[in-house]
């Protein structure tokens, strides 16, 4: 499945998921500063995909929320993401492994129209929910009319040669986010986990 979040594109394999779903925002219990989702009877507790994966909070748009129901042993959580983006094959790629690990990411892929695509891990967001869930701060969903902007291309660099310092500068001049890697100095993986 296809999914935005934080306004960039994720794929999460549909063996992953237990269930894609939209609730109306209405459905949302909120008790002792978390928050819920009825499913089947049972309250799923809910949290926002961007503060699982550690990025910018997005307020969600319209009084529809799109939700993933993961499952991890008895647990079950549903993450709220951007929205559903439709069903797709990738070329799955693994990560480049000085990279590190990523949390939350198990590989990457290119789509169609020649953007990357992160593929999530589905028992890693589990893990990184149930860590969500453990923190003593209010994980709130906002809803409300989202104000849309003009998004900029991040471009990850790894190389050094003169041709890529020429492709850098000419990126510059265009104002594309770059994260420069070399062969001196590799980030860290939390460092391009923000990328």
């Amino acid at each position: 499945a296809l999914l935005e979040i934080g306004r960039e594109a994720y794929a999460l394999p549909l063996a992953q998921a237990s269930r894609l779903m939209k609730v109306p925002d209405d459905q949302v219990l909120n008790r002792d500063g978390k928050q819920f989702v009825a499913l089947d009877g049972a309250e799923i507790p809910l949290v926002g995909a961007c503060l699982v994966l550690g990025l910018p909070e997005v307020q969600f748009s319209g009084h529809t929320l799109s939700l993933v129901i993961l499952e991890s042993g008895q647990d079950r959580f549903a993450l709220a993401v951007d929205s559903f983006q439709g069903e797709t094959e990738l070329a799955v790629r693994p990560l480049d492994r000085r990279l590190g690990r990523v949390p939350g990411v198990g590989a990457c892929a290119t789509l169609q129209d020649g953007a990357p695509a992160l593929i999530l891990d589905g028992e890693d967001l589990a893990g990184l929910t149930r860590q969500c869930l453990g923190q003593t701060t209010q994980l709130k969903v906002k809803t409300g009319k989202l104000q849309t902007r003009q998004l900029r291309r991040r471009i990850l660099v790894v190389d050094d040669s003169y041709v890529v310092r020429e492709a850098e500068r000419k990126l510059e001049r265009t104002q594309q986010n770059l994260l420069r890697v070399n062969d001196i100095g590799l980030p860290r993986s939390s460092d391009v986990a923000a990328v």
